[in-house]
């Protein structure tokens, strides 16, 4: 909650890329110091963080991109959908 509280007080372009990481396009990563919890979630119209899900970290690059996909597909789905 504390990176959270920070991404919302600083704004998402925030300079703490261990706490808050860029994974690919509008799909990003935040994680807690010494936490194997990570939560992903996306950057909506290049100013709002809509957070998906969470899980505990994902080993090896394979698991990585099929949380990378999971984002993607329901970024995709709120822009079809409208509901952002």
């Amino acid at each position: 909650m504390a990176t959270l509280a920070m991404v919302a007080e600083v704004g998402w372009r925030m300079r703490n890329e261990a706490r808050f990481k860029h994974l690919r396009g509008d799909v990003y990563e935040v994680k807690e110091h010494n936490s194997r919890a990570r939560l992903f979630c996306f950057l909506h119209q290049g100013r709002l963080v809509v957070c998906t899900h969470g899980r505990l970290k994902p080993s090896g690059n394979k698991e990585y991109n099929k949380e990378i996909v999971r984002v993607e597909r329901l970024h995709l789905q709120c822009i079809t959908e409208r509901i952002l």
